[in-house]
């Protein structure tokens, strides 16, 4: 069990270990999507598509002309730009690439939990456990689950909370399969218990809700690109992403509140990226312990990580060269601070 207030700021890296794509990954995804009049044909572009053609006729959408033409733009346009999110950022006066950026991650997005081991493959709706064993996730569970009775299951998260700058939903998913599966609950109870015990804050928004909202969507929904209601729904999960900008009017005081309030941070998968940095700079923070993956940065990356995390926290006193784990991936680097985080 996590003793301490612990705020784990989770980022892209996090996500690759169940088959989702890193950022230049997602943002060349995104440019073949666009890219409708080449010949070869993906799922996602044949989603983008459809839900092109039902955007298009839709009165209400903020547009300035034919989305066909703006994605051919967009599609040239991106080839300089190694993230969809600064990309997005760069150009946040134009509709036209807000609307498409938004409805291609939600594409791409949904055909990668699709294809993650993540996935339901069973008519009850649960995956195969086995198929994760021995990831971050996997391990970070059994530490929060390590002490805790049957009878008071949500304790586990009582003292945890995540920022996850990714739009997939592969923290909540698992804890709710893992939380059935190790106190022996149903599943629906389990997703009920994550809901409302475990705080997950998505800065960038996520693909919707996976139960109990107005209109979930399951995780790895599989998409016909010939209905047209594809379109509709795949333009009502683009419409719960958000850009950078956004981010900043909506969801900048619970992310700073969630830094504040933390007693550690632990940074697992996250880039340290100046915008997403300014979203979780606070003046004043209890943090006074700070671990964090550094995966295959170099040596000079790592000393700007470090000044990134202390102007984060707000003091210049937290955490030495020592906390980053500049070798570790993530699997590792949760065992490696396993006696940390349970301590």
């Amino acid at each position: 069990m996590i003793r301490a207030k612990t705020l784990f700021v989770v980022g892209a890296g996090a996500s690759a270990d169940f088959g989702f794509p890193l950022g230049t990954a997602l943002t060349k995804q995104i440019a073949n999507a666009l890219n409708l009049e080449s010949s070869g044909a993906s799922a996602e572009k044949e989603l983008l598509r459809v839900a092109i053609e039902v955007a298009n006729g839709h009165p209400a959408l903020p547009r300035s002309g034919d989305l066909f033409f703006s994605a051919r733009e967009m599609h040239g346009a991106l080839v300089t730009a190694s993230s969809i999110d600064t990309f997005l950022d760069n150009r946040s006066k134009n509709a036209d690439y807000a609307l498409l950026g938004k409805m291609a991650i939600a594409c791409c997005l949904i055909e990668a939990e699709r294809r993650s081991p993540l996935r339901a493959s069973n008519p009850r709706g649960s995956f195969d456990l086995s198929s994760v064993d021995g990831s971050w996730i996997a391990r970070l569970f059994d530490i929060m689950a390590a002490g805790v009775k049957e009878d008071a299951v949500d304790e586990m998260f009582r003292n945890v909370s995540f920022l996850v700058f990714n739009y997939d939903r592969c923290i909540e998913h698992y804890f709710q399969h893992a939380l059935a599966s190790r106190f022996g609950l149903g599943l629906e109870q389990a997703a009920k218990i994550v809901r409302n015990s475990c705080r997950i804050i998505h800065p960038y928004g996520t693909l919707g809700s996976l139960g109990g909202g107005e209109f979930p969507i399951p995780f790895g929904l599989k998409l016909t690109e010939a209905v047209h209601g594809t379109g509709d729904l795949l333009h009502r999960m683009s419409q719960n992403l958000l850009t950078f900008s956004e981010s900043q009017k909506t969801e900048s005081i619970p992310i700073r509140e969630a830094v504040a309030k933390a007693a550690r941070i632990v940074f697992i998968g996250f880039g340290f990226h100046e915008q997403n940095v300014d979203l979780l700079r606070v003046p004043v923070s209890d943090v006074t312990e700070v671990r964090a993956t550094a995966f295959r940065l170099s040596p000079s990356n790592q000393q700007q990580a470090l000044l990134r995390i202390r102007n984060i926290c707000a003091s210049r006193a937290i955490g030495t060269l020592e906390n980053l784990y500049g070798d570790l991936k993530c699997d590792e680097f949760i065992e490696a601070e396993r006696f940390f985080l349970s301590s």
